[in-house]
């Protein structure tokens, strides 16, 4: 998904429900076709272990909190009282012509009730009991991790079937040190579906968490095509199949929605700047890299995750479409830029993002041509290595408030009445050095923590106070006089009080 995403967490997401909330409600009053109406025996909320009695004539539900999805468009879930169906409508296969409309379906039953007959004939790639018990889950690729963090269930984590040298999770290295997480690395077909082959034997409750373009899928295989998203709270919104693995549809859903709340309201707030200190003119940026193996620019195409953040920030980026340039790269593939063709179309770009690890030889080959781009003569280029080299890839997904706030800052539409905010992704290329992650893991149990920026929405900068205090340069030049304001960000908090008949939390 090209460059992918480690956060230092200051806010909490405690698990909003106590499992002592598995208690019945009861209801004696109404018919079981009330809305509303809760049957005898029924939980709560959705379970966190197995069913201890299950009674086949009773008709509970026992997933009362459910998922709703607002912006993904590659799965779906479907609720059936005793089992839910999660259905990847982007569930690639390698072999099949017509791969982009393989749907992949996995079956989940609550732990302590019988399989549902009628649905175990074949139609469903796996079959597990949720929630996830002992045997937990084999990873393959380090943007699954931060899911799991964030839920709390880092220790659900059983193996990881890749390089753990990309790892940036101090936790998750500490119990691969401690031989907790079982690793695997080997890209050779057979030496893989040999080891999944086995590690599933020994652990049959184990489901393997994979990309839509994995090679060999095992029995107990999830697809997750959250690259496939054209959007970031559509990429993030996936953190809600992670929720439903452990019956966490409420916690997940919570989550999505702080986090999702304040990536709307740095939007918002991005666009006020726009319209107020540049007269409705947009930033420009480009996104682009040299790649040595094409010998050609690769610019960013649209749609696209960085295609959504210049888009929240208010700012115009400089894309290309799929067949623009003279560098072949393969056939029947996109196309990439010479130096000249990229200089026409990037050089007027107030700031550049350059997305790879190799911006000094880039530079060093060719200066000739960047020293003519305005990004370059401002020193105004960034890479994602500020937290360190490898973290982008395993926690951009789940950082979309973060990244978008480092990137409408990169083009100074952040925060002009307030105190410097000091970015945590995207380091200047000319005046920072790659950044290095604390390896101490204080707590192997620890949810996973955002270091967030609190935002409250602003409709008007005209009463904002001016911080002439602050050495931060405008990415462009106000079009009114006087310093350039930094904006006040504290956080919206959306109360949302549910409330159930004799039962609050």
């Amino acid at each position: 998904r090209g460059f992918v995403s480690c956060f230092e967490f200051k806010m909490k997401f405690d698990h909003p429900i106590s499992v002592l909330l598995a208690s019945a409600l009861v209801g004696t009053t109404r018919a079981a076709d009330t809305p509303g109406f809760v049957t005898p025996g029924a939980p709560a909320t959705n379970l966190l272990e197995c069913v201890e009695s299950y009674d086949p004539d009773a008709g509970i539900d026992y997933f009362p909190d459910k998922i709703d999805i607002e912006y993904s468009e590659h799965w779906s879930i479907s609720y059936h009282k005793t089992y839910k169906i999660i259905t990847n409508k982007f569930g690639y296969t390698p072999a099949d012509d017509n791969a982009s409309s393989d749907d992949w379906s996995i079956l989940l039953y609550q732990c302590g009730t019988p399989k549902p007959v009628d649905q175990l004939d074949g139609r469903h790639n796996a079959v597990i009991s949720v929630p996830l018990q002992d045997d937990g889950v084999v990873l393959t690729s380090t943007v699954q991790i931060s899911h799991f963090e964030l839920l709390g269930k880092r220790n659900a984590i059983k193996a990881y079937r890749g390089s753990d040298a990309y790892i940036s999770s101090p936790c998750l290295k500490d119990m691969i040190a401690d031989n907790e997480t079982t690793t695997f690395s080997s890209w050779v077909a057979d030496d893989v579906k040999e080891w999944t082959e086995n590690w599933i034997k020994a652990n049959p409750n184990a489901l393997v968490i994979d990309s839509p373009f994995a090679s060999y899928r095992a029995e107990n295989t999830a697809i997750i095509s959250e690259s496939q998203e054209k959007t970031n709270d559509g990429a993030f919104e996936w953190h809600k199949f992670y929720g439903a693995l452990f019956n966490l549809e409420a916690q997940a859903t919570e989550t999505f929605e702080k986090y999702d709340d304040r990536f709307q309201c740095h939007a918002s707030n991005a666009a006020t700047v726009v319209q107020t200190e540049f007269n409705g003119e947009k930033p420009k940026v480009l996104w682009a890299y040299f790649s040595t193996y094409y010998g050609g620019w690769d610019i960013a195409i649209c749609p696209n995750y960085y295609c959504d953040y210049a888009k929240h920030c208010s700012a115009t980026l400089l894309d290309v479409d799929f067949d623009q340039g003279s560098v072949v790269t393969f056939e029947g593939g996109r196309k990439y830029m010479n130096d000249e063709e990229f200089l026409m179309h990037g050089k007027d770009a107030e700031v550049w993002v350059f997305p790879s690890n190799d911006w000094e030889a880039t530079y060093e080959l060719k200066k000739d041509t960047l020293d003519q781009f305005e990004s370059v003569k401002n020193k105004k280029v960034y890479d994602y290595q500020l937290m360190s080299q490898n973290a982008w890839f395993e926690q951009r997904v789940v950082e979309l408030d973060v990244v978008l706030q480092d990137f409408c800052d990169i083009l100074d539409v952040v925060n002009p009445a307030s105190p410097d905010y000091q970015r945590k992704w995207f380091r200047n290329v000319f005046t920072q050095d790659v950044g290095e992650i604390n390896e101490m893991c204080d707590d192997r149990n620890a949810v996973h923590e955002t270091q967030s920026s609190e935002c409250t929405i602003i409709s008007s900068l005209a009463e904002l106070p001016i911080d002439k205090t602050s050495t931060k340069s405008p990415t462009k030049s106000p079009t009114t006089s006087g310093s350039h304001l930094k904006i006040v960000s504290t956080i919206v908090v959306l109360a949302q009080v549910t409330l159930l008949a004799v039962f609050f939390y």
